[in-house]
């Protein structure tokens, strides 16, 4: 079962502070009310999500909505390589370059105030709007199978992916959102999240976004 927090009936209560919060703090100190029962809450080490227990041994999950959550996963395709297979190994790493050359066009095109060092792309950038931040990460298809092996050991569900994609016209795309603000953001983020692809994509008559499924997105979050 997800709780999520309030200020009304589902809230963070400091023993240190004597103060109530809709916004997780690590402390050994830090109780969850939830309709006037008392929850003992931590930070899973795995998944970095809020993990309670209250004393009849219930599991919950918490979400106070500042969790970085990935929001987007998918593959930004060239041409039309979501359909064919690179099979001349001499041609692939020049549409591997092509790709990532027309992405940072795009990318450069649509959030030119936002982009720093593209040439460093594959270790992900960062953009700060609307009271989120995202970041986005960027990855060859192999990497993925590596991360899901690792996933697998760690008990944890796998990024979705699709074999069949040709290794070398299309990357691994992931975006995660994190709310920064105190105060209540103005739009949603998968809204913002869905500008931002749609902004790089029409900017561009040779890049697509091929969405993969995220099932139970609050399981895939980024550590601190």
């Amino acid at each position: 079962m997800i709780l999520k927090t309030n200020m009304e009936t589902c809230y963070f209560y400091s023993d240190d502070t004597n103060e109530k919060s809709d916004k997780f703090i690590e402390s050994p100190n830090l109780k969850l009310y939830y309709n006037g029962n008392i929850i003992d809450v931590n930070l899973d080490s795995r998944t970095n999500v809020i993990v309670g227990k209250n004393d009849n041994g219930t599991t919950y999950v918490v979400d106070d909505g500042y969790r970085n959550v990935l929001l987007r996963a998918g593959y930004i395709v060239y041409k039309n390589y979501d359909e064919i297979q690179v099979v001349d190994k001499n041609d692939g790493p020049k549409i591997k370059d092509e790709l990532i050359d027309t992405l940072y066009q795009a990318i450069n095109n649509s959030y030119p105030d936002y982009i720093d060092n593209i040439n460093d792309l594959f270790n992900g950038y960062e953009i700060e709007k609307e009271g989120y931040k995202f970041s986005i990460f960027l990855y060859h298809n192999v990497d993925i199978v590596k991360k899901n092996q690792e996933r697998k050991i760690n008990g944890l569900q796998f990024y979705p992916f699709d074999k069949r994609m040709d290794n070398y016209g299309t990357l691994y795309i992931m975006i995660y959102a994190q709310r920064i603000t105190n105060q209540e953001p103005q739009f949603k983020a998968n809204i913002l999240v869905d500008n931002v692809l749609t902004n790089v994509i029409t900017n561009s008559d040779d890049l697509k976004f091929v969405v993969m499924d995220i099932n139970n997105p609050l399981y895939y979050t980024r550590g601190k």
